[in-house]
């Protein structure tokens, strides 16, 4: 229950300005790392697995396969889903593809996860730039701290 991350989608501009999605090694030796992960995600994992194998039937000779990556997320004829598909048409929100690392690191943090392993989740070289940039206040951590120090003041 790993996830190995090896390469990363980067878009490559051609002479007419579109972007053709393509895999790339990481950009620092950081970027390569093993990161675990739970039982609810590999449950996710098996459904999409599911779902492009009933979709390859449906879809027979007109399914798009690449012999070199069998990426997660696919559109229902086999062809990659971009990060902009994925954000536009799956999560039907606008937002930053990006930005999911934000949010990752936020929840991790708000529900007790020590700093240092967010940092070290993310491939950041100091904490700092973890709780700087990633971590953002959130309702239940602004309610969290109020609470803390009520209990603290109800001794006084």
């Amino acid at each position: 229950m790993t996830l190995e991350i090896e390469q990363q989608l980067v878009g490559i501009k051609d002479e007419n300005r579109n972007v053709h999605w393509q895999p790339r090694p990481p950009k620092s030796k950081a970027g390569y790392r093993t990161i675990p992960f739970g039982n609810a995600l590999t449950e996710i994992l098996k459904r999409a697995k599911k779902r492009q194998l009933e979709n390859r039937l449906k879809c027979g000779e007109f399914y798009k396969k690449d012999p070199e990556h069998d990426y997660v997320c696919k559109k229902e004829n086999g062809e990659h889903c971009t990060p902009s598909v994925i954000t536009q048409e799956k999560l039907n929100i606008s937002f930053n593809y990006h930005s999911l690392r934000h949010t990752h690191a936020t929840t991790l943090i708000e529900n007790g996860a020590p700093v240092k392993t967010v940092q070290k989740r993310l491939r950041h070289s100091r904490a700092a730039v973890t709780e700087d940039r990633y971590v953002h206040l959130t309702e239940k951590m602004a309610r969290d701290a109020a609470n803390i120090f009520d209990s603290f003041a109800q001794d006084i």
